[in-house]
């Protein structure tokens, strides 16, 4: 799934146009990047989804979470504002996705205004759940 989600933020035009290939994996991040916006996607928890009936433990379906942050220069939300809207209205539409076993993308949430001293920019994230078949 994180190939997956990975390779479908960076090959949409409008996002590639926004941040061109500043799109990061949290976890493999070992410096600030100079350029900005920027994107940097996380995967969340997975469990399985509470099920009655017949299913063995490997038939069960399971949801699992994944967040985008969207970082700027200090000073105006306009761009990230525009980015996860973006996100919101088309990461729901790319299910289902046989070859990764997502039967649907869910919007959850959007954050409110966050400052990242880390980085030195603006942010904010939005919030996903994938229902997969396995």
């Amino acid at each position: 799934m994180r190939t997956w989600l990975h390779q479908s933020l960076a090959g949409h035009p409008q996002i590639h146009e926004l941040v061109g290939s500043r799109i990061y994996q949290g976890e493999s991040m070992t410096s600030t990047p100079k350029t900005k916006p920027f994107m940097v996607h996380r995967l969340g928890n997975a469990s399985p989804i509470p099920w009655t009936g017949d299913v063995t433990e490997e038939q069960l379906p399971q949801q699992r979470y994944f967040s985008i942050y969207v970082h700027d220069t200090k000073g105006d939300y306009t761009r990230i504002d525009g980015m996860l809207d973006l996100l919101r209205l088309w990461l729901p539409t790319v299910a289902p996705v046989p070859t990764e076993n997502i039967l649907e993308v869910r919007y959850l949430e959007m954050s409110r205004d966050l400052d990242d001293a880390a980085f030195d920019t603006i942010q904010r994230y939005i919030r996903f759940l994938t229902i997969l078949s396995r």
